[in-house]
């Protein structure tokens, strides 16, 4: 049990990534069942997920200074009950409209968690040990994305999507409660600025290094949602079995996560980012071939979700930690400006892999998205950028 007043641990941080982006995911298997109830079409019960996606994406820019002047934890403990209350009131709207205002207010209250996590361990855990802890984190929350897709088809088949998000809400609320106890962190000093200033500022510090981010997020988390959908729409694979591979991927990326290399500095950071991407490019080149392998389709799929998982966190934890580190009197704003600009590309990559699905095909898309990844393994180790002077440590040099 947590002891009151004690820092929040890592697995606490873990715990509410998991919850948090399994309650992004979640509702994709669930469409069917709520286009249903509410006898509506399948593009307006998906305004559910869109609504979510675009509240998490852009309220993400509204924590960071908070986090800053506030402190990170107290953020993260405000947002959390938020969060636990909207997940569970979504299981009792009695209309499709209520219903996406709740899931607006949801993702709203979830986009705290990641960035505010993500400055809460540049400030508490050493950079030579970050990467590993960054890894976790990040394994946590794609084990959450992947998980929550076959729990949601079957509770949506057996039992109903209500029961979905009643179940979430239960568990969240055990992380709501313990980050109650947790000790808080100082925040961070400096001058007062508005929000604007603050981001315009850190962007100003490594425009190059956003601009990464957000091609990393088109071509890394935009083609991602469509793994279990080509499985089912293309290959003929049932939920059950879709799922169980898309969990071999976060079973990798936990396994690379917790066997993540202690080596740091630019020059090692780069080489572990390219080596990431080349093997995320080969796992979706795999992806691409897979409907010309027959038999051997589940084997092969497993192999790419093995390159797929290690290649994401060796490339994306490395962006993570560098995030951390492009402001760290302003490591909060630093983080949601980092996760807004993935969240607006893998949105946008999203967007575009559809309309690719829908005219060529899948493997018109997987193949040009491995052609974008081989192109990021050029660009990417360039713009990372390098690590700035902690405050402390700039005032004892001046």
């Amino acid at each position: 049990m947590l002891r009151k007043g004690a820092p929040a641990p890592l697995w606490l941080l873990c715990i509410a990534g998991f919850l948090v982006m399994a309650d992004g995911r979640v509702i994709t298997p669930l469409l069917p069942a709520i286009e249903r109830d509410f006898h509506t079409s399948a593009g307006t019960a998906g305004l559910t997920a869109t609504t979510y996606i675009a509240a998490y994406a852009i309220f993400q820019l509204c924590y960071g200074p908070f986090g800053d002047r506030l402190g990170k934890v107290k953020v993260i403990r405000a947002t959390l009950i938020f969060f636990t209350l909207g997940t569970g009131l979504c299981a009792a709207m009695p209309d499709l409209n209520s219903l996406l205002v709740m899931r607006a207010l949801t993702g709203i209250s979830a986009a705290a968690v990641v960035p505010m996590g993500l400055a809460y361990l540049g400030d508490t855990v050493k950079i030579e040990h970050r990467q590993k802890a960054i890894s976790l984190f990040l394994s946590c929350m794609i084990a959450g994305s992947a998980g929550s897709q076959v729990l949601g088809g079957l509770l949506a088949q057996y039992a109903s999507w209500r029961t979905v998000f009643l179940i979430f809400a239960v568990v969240a609320a055990v992380p709501a409660l313990l980050f109650q106890r947790a000790g808080v962190d100082a925040p961070t000093p400096g001058e007062s600025r508005g929000h604007l200033a603050r981001y315009r500022e850190v962007l100003g510090r490594a425009p190059g290094f956003y601009g990464v981010c957000v091609w990393e997020g088109f071509v890394f988390w935009g083609a991602s949602a469509y793994l279990g959908a080509v499985l089912v729409d293309d290959i003929g694979s049932s939920y059950v079995v879709a799922g169980l591979l898309l969990d071999v991927m976060g079973a990798a990326s936990v396994f690379t996560a917790r066997h993540q290399g202690k080596r740091t500095g630019v020059g090692r950071e780069r080489q572990r980012f390219r080596t990431g991407s080349v093997l995320y490019a080969v796992g979706i080149g795999m992806v691409a071939v897979l409907g010309a392998v027959g038999g051997a389709w589940p084997a092969w799929f497993a192999v790419a979700a093995v390159l797929l998982g290690i290649g994401l966190i060796s490339a994306h934890s490395t962006l993570q930690v560098r995030a951390t580190e492009v402001a760290p009197e302003a490591r909060a704003t630093a983080t949601s400006l980092f996760s807004c600009s993935l969240n607006v590309g893998g949105a946008a990559g999203s967007a575009l892999a559809g309309v690719v699905v829908d005219g060529p095909g899948y493997p018109v898309m997987w193949g040009a998205c491995a052609v974008l990844v081989a192109v990021l393994v050029l660009v990417g180790p360039r713009a990372l950028p390098r690590r700035q002077p902690a405050p402390a440590a700039a005032a004892a040099a001046a």
